[in-house]
């Protein structure tokens, strides 16, 4: 860590007690052209880490650190990342860099003028795109963890859906797992674009007429992470190019979400990292805006009577930014 990001870093400790920066990349904190710039240099071969990893997420760190900052101290800084290096010559861990550049791109899009991307060129996107579809419908029993029996038992239990709060609108009963593996072409291991392995949704519904298509991040109190964000973000980024016919295929999710006319994600979670909430505020307030065009975030609170067991929600903390 550059020593010049010290400061940036007490501040938001004075706050936000006890969080750290990703153990990667260079941070520093400087004034260019009479601005507060917050500076990331990440090597290339980062983005080829798992998404949800500290070290994938560290772009995300630093708009929290950003946003906090600015929040405590009104230093409105500028931020900056630079990704430094070669894409990798490995065919996986290509894909992999391609899945983090999509969420580099969304950061983007959600930011505007508030970050500087620098290193990598505009990701482009292969004309005949193809998502992959479920082979079967999901089992409501079976499989192991606490975040899958939350899983399971929030669409086997239909209450769930019927009382979620009211931000969310009327829901029609929720699905689980909805794969966003992409494609060049055709479904098949020789074409892929982005991960295949464990590229899903976790939970997804419409509206009961379709209109709305929602996405759910799920996270057990456990496995609050900062990596949640590019997750979610990831995800609505593949369905709103879906939407625009983009992508094609899929299956029952893909299409629904072709048809709906807005789509909306949310974080699911008993809390979330104390970098993406703090009494009902967020750095989302930044990224929000910018998406708002093509997407709506939100995150929905509930309450765990044991680990893995869903026991109600909790709409006093739930909120859509």
């Amino acid at each position: 860590m550059n020593n010049s990001f010290d400061s940036v870093l007490a501040q938001v400790n004075e706050h936000i007690p006890h969080v750290r920066l990703p153990a990667v990349g260079q941070w520093a904190s400087f004034e260019e052209d009479g601005r507060c710039v917050y500076e990331l240099v990440l090597p290339r071969e980062t983005l080829s880490q798992d998404l949800q990893s500290n070290a994938c997420a560290a772009p995300f760190f630093l708009l929290c650190f950003g946003y906090w900052a600015d929040r405590f101290t009104g230093s409105n800084p500028l931020l900056r990342v630079r990704i430094e290096g070669n894409p990798p010559d490995d065919e996986k861990l290509g894909h992999h860099d391609t899945r983090a550049r999509i969420a580099l791109e969304v950061l983007q899009r959600g930011l505007g003028e508030r970050l500087q991307l620098q290193g990598v060129p505009a990701l482009e996107w292969p004309s005949e795109l193809v998502m992959n579809a479920p082979r079967r419908k999901r089992p409501y029993n079976g499989g192991q963890g606490e975040e899958h029996h939350l899983e399971t038992q929030i669409c086997r239990e239909k209450k769930w859906a019927k009382t979620a709060p009211g931000i969310c609108g009327p829901l029609a009963p929720i699905q689980r797992q909805l794969p966003l593996g992409l494609f060049k072409g055709k479904v098949s291991a020789s074409k892929t674009w982005t991960p295949r392995a464990g590229a899903q949704a976790d939970l997804w519904t419409t509206s009961p007429g379709g209109e709305s298509f929602h996405l759910f991040e799920l996270k057990t109190s456990k496995n609050a992470t900062v990596g949640a964000l590019p997750q979610l973000l990831t995800y609505l980024w593949i369905l709103h190019k879906a939407q625009l016919g983009a992508i094609a295929g899929g299956g029952e999710g893909a299409e629904a979400a072709r048809q709906a006319k807005r789509l909306k994600g949310w974080w699911l979670a008993p809390r979330l990292h104390p970098l993406l909430m703090q009494r009902q505020d967020s750095p989302m307030r930044w990224l929000a805006p910018g998406l708002e065009p093509f997407v709506d975030l939100g995150y929905l609170a509930f309450e765990e009577t044991a680990p893995g067991k869903f026991g109600a929600w909790a709409p006093e903390r739930s909120l859509q930014f």
